[in-house]
Formats: C-alpha cells, sequence, structure tokens
C-alpha cells in the first residue's frame, strides 16, 4: 500500500511538472515543442518565469513585450530588435550588464533576438533604472 502512495506520488509529480518547468532550468523554454526557434508561447513562458524572479510584474513585462514585438524574438524595425526592441548598439552593452547582475544564469545567445538574453537584457535595464518608465514607458502609451 505505502509503495503504491509513493509511486502514485511520483508519477502525478512527474505528469504536473513538465522538464521545462524545472527552475533548476532557469527559465529555459526555447523549442520546447522540438523546433529551433522561439515560439510566442515559448517567449511568453520565458517572461511569466523570469518576471517574479527578479520582482518585476508580469503583467506589465507581458503587456510591453505585446507591444514591442507581439512576442515576436526575431522582431525588428530599423535598429531595433527582439522582445523588447533593444537599440542594436546599446544591446551588447545591456547584456554585459545584465550578466554582471546575475551571474548564476547560463548565458548562451548573444544576440538582441535571442529572446531569453533580450528578456534578461531587458530586466536588467529596469531593475537599473527604477522601472519601466525610465526605458520603455516614456515614449508609449500602453504602460
Amino acid at each position: 500500500m505505502r509503495l503504491t502512495a509513493v509511486l502514485t506520488m511520483l508519477l502525478v509529480t512527474t505528469v504536473a511538472t513538465p522538464a521545462h518547468a524545472d527552475p533548476v532550468r532557469e527559465c529555459r523554454y526555447q523549442m520546447v515543442n522540438g523546433q529551433t526557434g522561439w515560439t510566442t508561447e515559448e517567449v511568453r513562458a520565458t517572461i511569466r518565469c523570469l518576471a517574479p524572479r527578479f520582482g518585476i510584474s508580469t503583467t506589465k513585462a507581458l503587456t510591453i513585450a505585446h507591444h514591442e514585438s507581439g512576442f515576436q524574438a526575431r522582431a525588428s524595425n530599423g535598429s531595433y530588435c527582439g522582445i523588447y526592441q533593444h537599440d542594436r548598439d546599446y544591446f551588447p552593452g545591456r547584456l554585459a550588464a545584465a550578466k554582471a547582475k546575475w551571474p548564476r544564469y547560463a548565458w548562451m545567445g548573444r544576440t538582441c533576438e535571442n529572446a531569453r538574453s533580450n528578456i534578461l537584457a531587458a530586466f536588467a535595464l529596469v531593475k537599473q533604472t527604477g522601472g519601466w518608465e525610465a526605458g520603455w514607458c516614456r515614449w508609449t502609451s500602453y504602460c
């Protein structure tokens, strides 16, 4: 009886917690569907996972990402790119600042088209400047 309860608990835990949702993997959702690139749902999942970890409003992070790129990792508008439409000239410095602030996160993508790096660079900037208002909201009406 006891063994059955333990096995049932393990099965329920395994089914209820997919491998891609494991917090040890640090909010890695790219290729959850087995395909290369970032789907809009993988971008949303990454934002939902990372925002609370850094004390950032998930609702505001999702709203701004929706308006900036429609959750398209490869979105481009002139010199602006990615989920949060970083200026390509400033992105390397923003990413370096994010890496310095949060070195424990494994960093793979170096371009602003890597959704996870784009999101983390945006969140680092939001934390550094004291909120979305300094970077994104002063230019838009949706904040």
